[in-house]
């Protein structure tokens, strides 16, 4: 849990607040079970009831909000931890579908840890230690019978949850496997059903799919088995202090009606509390195997680094190399090579301006913008870029996915954002009324499937006009895109291009006016070229 506790430190003040609020449920607990046996007893024995339904109305109410707002500030760091795990998880590099489970599904698994086990940590460290302290000096023998057989609970819970960390492990391995496969199937469709391959590739997929449920079920039957020898423990142990209170009651005359309520009462919610950190431990090492498995794929933390501080949210590395010219970057000697033997290959300068990005497909273009935003490394050479352009390039693929987030965290990458100049720029693309129509508009959770391709597009160029980055790099915009939003798009482009350098991939010949420069790639080869004059288009 070294990732999920490291998250944790940074939130001190909600720790703090967990503590007291667990102090003041101990106490409403203990009074709540006294004064309901101080009824029974008044009641059973002397025939009269006492006036202390007051009290228990308060003590009642008191526990209700102290449990309400312990469940607030869980989910509230959960919130908080999961927002910063994210901003991390945006600047690794990995397999598309890879990092895309790792954004939605693992962090989802990770959520229980701060929303359920955190809060219920401190209740079943506090609470117990309440109520033994209160039976120590109020009848002793039964707060021995609970040291004794309390330890059972979290050492049984420990042996299983260190079980269950290792099964969670192998689980997200085998759905993240599953999501790969599942998305290269998807963007290689054509090629399977051209090969007459959609046998094989179903039967692959069932398999997948079968080991995952079996690896959930793993899990599943662990947590089951689990509660049940909790829960034999717990019966048990309550059973023992009853039949101990029985017969101090009965045979020994040791113990008074009021008292023997009051501990037999109190018994069951010490042993609830322990058993609830034990169900939350298993919950919290499942969330553990989850973090721990993003550590190992991207590396989330380094050794040197203590705290969750994010200097800068974007795509591109820091760029190793500068060079001293103010308006160009310089290509030296670059080489990149895919497996497929795909080689590009720029030896030149280009200079910092406004481009149209032209070739057929597979000719290097997007390879090309991958470079320049640090989302691919060379094999061979550097790219030089001049002071002030580190962080500053954003790259907009052509295939556009939105997180299972809030509107605004799709918008602005989790950075700090002016919020009337944001629905300004949401007016410009045509999107402010339409994220007003959502039920809590930009804070609004949605899904890829919440919006039209267009109405993404649009999502993404409003994301461009947030940032404010020097160089932006926008991939297809018009691709399958009906006319009217193709139009929008172009407008909004001409509007960056007044204070951002803009380099538009392009196979529409809409971006080709007279006079823009282009750069052309023709089998990874690049030169530059301008457009004269309509012949050129």
């Amino acid at each position: 849990m070294k990732i999920l506790t490291r998250t944790l430190r940074e939130y001190p003040l909600y720790l703090i607040g967990l503590f007291i609020f667990a102090i003041a449920l101990s106490f409403a607990i203990i009074i709540q079970n006294t004064t309901i046996a101080k009824i029974i007893s008044e009641l059973l024995i002397h025939h009269t009831v006492a006036p202390v339904f007051a009290i228990l109305f308060i003590v009642l109410m008191m526990r209700m909000f102290c449990n309400f707002i312990m469940k607030q500030f869980g989910t509230r760091i959960a919130f908080l931890a999961k927002h910063q795990l994210r901003k991390r998880l945006i600047d690794t590099k990995g397999e598309v579908g890879t990092l895309m489970n790792a954004m939605n599904e693992s962090m989802e698994q990770i959520d229980p840890f701060y929303s359920e086990y955190v809060p219920q940590v401190f209740k079943s460290m506090i609470v117990p230690m309440a109520i033994l302290i209160f039976l120590l000096y109020f009848h002793i023998q039964t707060a021995l019978i609970m040291l004794i057989t309390s330890p059972f609970i979290p050492i049984f819970y420990i042996i299983i949850g260190i079980n269950t960390e290792k099964k969670a492990q192998a689980q997200m391995l085998q759905l993240n496997q599953f999501s790969n496969y599942f998305l290269n199937t998807f963007k290689g469709i054509m090629t399977i059903k051209l090969f007459q391959y959609e046998k094989e590739t179903l039967q692959k997929m069932e398999d997948y799919s079968e080991r995952y449920k079996q690896d959930t079920l793993t899990i599943l039957k662990t947590a089951f088995l689990s509660t049940l020898m909790i829960e034999f423990i717990a019966m048990l142990s309550i059973g023992i202090i009853a039949l101990e209170v029985g017969f101090a009651l009965i045979v020994f005359h040791s113990v008074s009606f009021y008292e023997a309520i009051v501990v037999l009462m109190l018994a069951p919610e010490f042993y609830n509390a322990v058993k609830a950190l034990g169900m939350a431990f298993h919950t919290g090492k499942t969330a553990s195997g989850y973090a721990e498995q993003l550590q190992q794929d991207y590396q989330l933390f380094n050794e040197q680094q203590t705290s969750l501080d994010y200097k800068q949210m974007n795509l591109n590395q820091k760029y190793q190399h500068h060079n001293d010219r103010e308006n160009e970057i310089v290509f030296s000697n670059i080489q990149f090579q895919y497996a497929n033997g795909f080689n590009m290959a720029i030896n030149q300068s280009v200079p910092l301006q406004s481009y149209v990005i032209t070739g057929q497909s597979g000719s290097g273009k997007s390879t090309f913008a991958k470079l320049i935003s640090g989302i691919h490394q060379p094999n061979v050479g550097k790219i030089q870029m001049p002071k002030g352009y580190d962080g500053e390039v954003v790259y907009l693929d052509q295939h556009i996915h939105l997180f299972h987030d809030t509107v605004l965290n799709n918008i602005t990458m989790y950075q700090q954002v002016d919020m009337q100049q944001l629905e300004a720029y949401a007016k410009k693309v045509n999107m402010h009324e339409r994220i007003l129509s959502l039920p809590n508009g930009y804070d609004t959770k949605i899904s890829p499937n919440d919006f039209s391709g267009g109405e993404q597009k649009r999502l993404m160029l409003l994301r461009l006009l947030v940032l404010k980055k020097k160089l932006l790099i926008i991939d297809e915009p018009n691709a399958m895109l009906d006319v009217e939003t193709e139009q929008l798009i172009r407008n909004v482009i001409e509007e960056l291009k007044k204070n951002h350098i803009v380099w538009v991939i392009a196979h529409s010949k809409s971006y080709l006016s007279e006079g823009a420069t282009v750069i052309h790639f023709e089998n990874g080869q690049m030169r530059l070229k301008e457009v004269q004059h309509e012949v050129d288009r």
